[in-house]
């Protein structure tokens, strides 16, 4: 029996080593994540001191389904800005926005299109001069349309103007030396004729 007695309290001393000794936390040992929803920062008291009609909007505008996100087939939620740049194709590849730019930078900087920037700012300005004689004329209600009006036909006109000139020119130089080669092997027959 003094075996048995003192087993048990070899056990009962084993258990007290064992048991789970509880640490104290550091609160800022724990991440605490808050929630987004409007009613668990309502209940924690973020807005204690909002305005009840303050809390209650919180509360309808958490229940209405968040309208910038759509669900795709393939239960990802996009935003609604990526979704319509991937319905119209507007989500293009780096090279491609380089090679773009490249393009309107070529565009931009040809010389028609400078020669009608040029011409438009000019035919707008003599435009809004040539409108503005009256003292009744001379509001912007009327000098802007007419400003633009000039901008826009002076824009139109030139870079075509430029192009057909270039046209001429390049077909004039075709003849003339069309011209000058059939001259050059007249002589070089007769020449050779000698």
């Amino acid at each position: 029996m003094g075996s048995s007695s003192s087993r048990a309290a070899d056990v009962s001393r084993c258990d007290e080593q064992t048991a789970p000794v509880s640490i104290p936390e550091e609160p800022c040992a724990a991440i605490v994540e808050e929630s987004t929803h409007i009613p668990d920062m309502i209940q924690s008291g973020r807005y204690a001191v909002a305005k009840p009609q303050t809390i209650e909007f919180l509360r309808q505008t958490q229940s209405t389904p968040q309208i910038d996100r759509i669900a795709h087939p393939a239960d990802a939620a996009k935003s609604f800005d990526d979704y319509i740049r991937e319905q119209e194709g507007l989500d293009i590849g780096q090279n491609r926005k380089q090679m773009l730019s490249q393009q309107w930078r070529f565009y931009l900087g040809s010389e028609p299109v400078q020669r009608g920037l040029d011409c438009g700012l000019v035919l707008g300005s003599i435009a809004a001069v040539w409108r503005a004689r009256k003292p009744a004329n001379r509001v912007a209600h009327v000098i802007g349309p007419t400003w633009m009006a000039g901008f826009c036909v002076g824009m139109m006109a030139m870079p075509m103007f430029v192009v057909a000139m270039d046209l001429v020119n390049s077909q004039r130089i075709k003849h003339k030396e069309k011209e000058l080669f059939t001259k050059q092997r007249q002589e070089f027959y007769e020449g050779a004729k000698k």
